[in-house]
């Protein structure tokens, strides 16, 4: 797990100990307590919201009257949830609730999106997505070239090839084709970049035209995350906000956005169509 960064260790191991918390027939705040902690602690811990020390597993184990062979697992993922993916090395250049998400991205091996506010970063052109920061934010010319840059070292991940790349499908709204994202020539290189992306086997771009009229994506952008077999790591559903993120992962949850998914998949054009239609939309610009 090294290679695919802190986030599935940290919510493997807040599992393991919610799982042993509840087997124990201990509350959050009796444990909280016992323990001298808020129960904030307790909760980002249980969720894996942070990275959890060595002390703090064997003081959990030791109160939840934990196996030898548990100990010794908790405390390996304690070990991973600590290492630190190449993203680290960027600073302040990304904010700290997304760190978590591209924790997550790097780990996935199927990524699935719907984008109706601006084009997904994996597929965005320096320019397209300096434009994006530029209207989005008041950060200096210098912080949004550290952004932009990072957005496009991220893209690496398309044509990574060990672990193999992850599978991007995805559904554009017509819309974003059609909005001047930095202007015309911008929009035109843009749309030219998007067309190169659908020759990688693994991406799979369908827009979802105007005709389509009503469908289930009215709330908006949303990503969905699958994980190898071998990481036993449920689907995530992420949908971001100006200042944060939600992370959603309950069942009722993962069938409605699955739903979402369906249905835009069911109204979009098809992956040639789609294709034909980006390109006819380039020359328009």
């Amino acid at each position: 797990m090294t290679d695919v960064g802190s986030a599935i260790p940290r919510r493997q191991l807040g599992r393991q100990l919610r799982a042993l918390r509840d087997g124990a027939g201990v509350t959050a705040d009796e444990l909280a307590a016992e323990l001298g902690w808020h129960r904030s602690k307790v909760w980002r811990i249980e969720t894996g919201q942070s990275p959890v020390v060595r002390s703090d597993v064997l003081s959990l184990t030791q109160v939840l009257k934990a196996s030898s062979e548990m100990r010794e697992v908790l405390l390996a993922l304690s070990a991973e949830s600590r290492n630190k993916g190449w993203w680290h090395s960027r600073g302040d250049a990304i904010p700290d609730w997304f760190e978590m998400y591209v924790s997550f991205e790097t780990a996935a091996d199927r990524i699935r999106t719907y984008a109706s506010d601006a084009l997904p970063g994996l597929l965005q052109t320096a320019d397209y997505a300096r434009a994006v920061y530029r209207a989005a934010s008041e950060d200096s010319d210098e912080e949004v070239e550290r952004r932009v840059q990072l957005r496009i070292d991220r893209q690496s991940l398309l044509t990574r090839e060990s672990p193999s790349a992850p599978r991007f499908d995805v559904i554009i709204n017509e819309s974003l084709l059609r909005s001047a994202f930095g202007g015309a020539a911008v929009m035109r290189r843009q749309l030219a970049q998007l067309i190169l992306w659908t020759d990688l086997p693994n991406v799979t771009i369908r827009v979802l035209p105007f005709a389509a009229g009503a469908h289930a994506g009215t709330e908006g952008t949303f990503v969905l995350l699958s994980f190898p077999e071998a990481f036993a790591e449920p689907d995530l559903v992420y949908v971001e906000g100006a200042t944060g993120a939600l992370y959603l992962d309950k069942p009722k949850e993962l069938a409605r956005y699955g739903f979402i998914m369906r249905d835009l998949t069911t109204r979009s054009l098809d992956p040639e169509r789609s294709r034909e239609f980006i390109e006819a939309t380039a020359k328009e610009w």
